[in-house]
């Protein structure tokens, strides 16, 4: 038995985590803007994204807190037998390292555009990737320390950002409030929605935190402080840069804080926002990295994920350069009509399976006549 099995981290680190990796992304790239057509409208679309992402939530863990020992891959075996869980827990795992390598290109794009342009990205990627997968190697309780750590720089940036931007914001440009009606935010929504596909590292991380039946509770509340940050983030960007001009953006929220000149010498700080980012992108890459590895490594019974490390790195890495052709294509992919479908299958495949399995086989228990006395789960 590993020594990797007995790690636990304390539930405030997992609610650090998934802030941190929810948050990286959404301001990162302020998706009710750029792929939706909410406009001024685009901080509701974040109000509504957070009622979808939390009953989303729901469905994927808390079926976990019924057996809070065991990760998806684990109770998926009592419940539809060894082979068709293993078969899905496929889904997940794919999910894991889709979302490592978007961040991945998310934050090699964003270093390059900003500050790199003659780098190569697959150098900035590589770098990233090799720091990511040495933390994944070292456990999640390193990964919960770390989160530890950039929390609080990470958080306060942000904050910092959002305040510094006030005096330049004009009320007018965030009006009229629902001109279009209510389709147009409704639509915008779906692609904060999808985000959420970095919840499911919950079945595999679950079984390692403090206090496992509380796992589903964190986690709300981590998606609640990221949405909050998304509303006012939406709103800052829109009222600094206009709506038109903030679609338009790649990065909108970093070209806001670029536009945000604080005093006559003082402006263009967002160097000072690209690090804590960076320290927020490395968790987020970390943790998704760590869940693709354990959890392979239950799917093949192996006793230790560690000497899959090196392998799923460079996986990662050929993926997230070849996942898109440049920033413009990977971009559109974040569409409504696009993610939509492709994220919502791969978050609800495994509870749509699972928890019917779950509700029948406490059916059949509940029956006259059926064995007595066994644990109720």
């Amino acid at each position: 038995m590993s020594c990797i099995s007995t790690e636990k981290i304390d539930n405030r680190q997992l609610l650090f985590i998934l802030f941190i990796m929810r948050t990286t992304v959404i301001i990162s790239t302020l998706p009710v803007l750029t792929a939706g057509n909410a406009a001024q409208d685009a901080w509701a679309s974040a109000l509504v994204s957070y009622v979808g992402s939390a009953i989303l939530a729901t469905a994927i863990g808390a079926l976990g807190t019924r057996f809070p020992d065991l990760t998806l891959i684990q109770y998926g075996q009592k419940l539809i037998g060894r082979t068709p869980a293993k078969i899905l827990s496929f889904v997940y795992l794919w999910a894991f390292l889709w979302v490592a390598a978007v961040d991945l290109r998310i934050y090699s794009e964003v270093l390059v555009t900003a500050f790199f342009p003659a780098t190569p990205l697959v150098f900035i990627a590589g770098a990233m990737a090799v720091a990511s997968a040495y933390a994944a190697y070292a456990g999640i309780e390193a990964i919960g320390r770390n989160a530890d750590f950039v929390f609080p720089i990470f958080f306060m940036t942000i904050l910092a950002s959002l305040l510094a931007a006030i005096p330049q914001m004009r009320l007018t440009r965030l009006q009229p409030v629902l001109a279009r009606g209510l389709k147009p935010v409704l639509v915008g929504s779906i692609t904060p929605m999808t985000i959420t596909l970095q919840v499911p590292v919950i079945t595999v991380i679950a079984p390692s935190v403090l206090r496992p039946k509380k796992v589903v509770k964190t986690t709300i509340w981590a998606l609640t402080g990221a949405h909050l940050v998304l509303t006012a983030a939406s709103l800052a960007t829109v009222g600094v840069l206009g709506a038109k001009p903030a679609a338009r953006s790649v990065f909108p929220f970093f070209r806001m804080i670029r536009a945000i000149r604080l005093t006559e010498f003082l402006e263009r700080f967002e160097a000072l926002v690209i690090l804590p980012w960076g320290l927020g992108m490395f968790i987020g890459l970390s943790t998704s990295l760590y869940c693709c590895l354990k959890g392979l490594s239950q799917v093949f019974d192996l006793s230790d994920y560690r000497p899959l490390v090196g392998p799923m790195a460079a996986i990662c890495i050929t993926l997230s350069i070849h996942a898109a052709a440049d920033i413009f294509q990977l971009r559109s992919f974040f569409r409504p009509e696009t993610a939509g479908p492709y994220a919502f299958l791969l978050m609800l495949a495994p509870p749509a399976v699972l928890w019917p399995a779950y509700l029948a086989r406490r059916w059949m228990r509940k029956r006259p006549g059926s064995r007595k006395g066994g644990r109720q789960r």
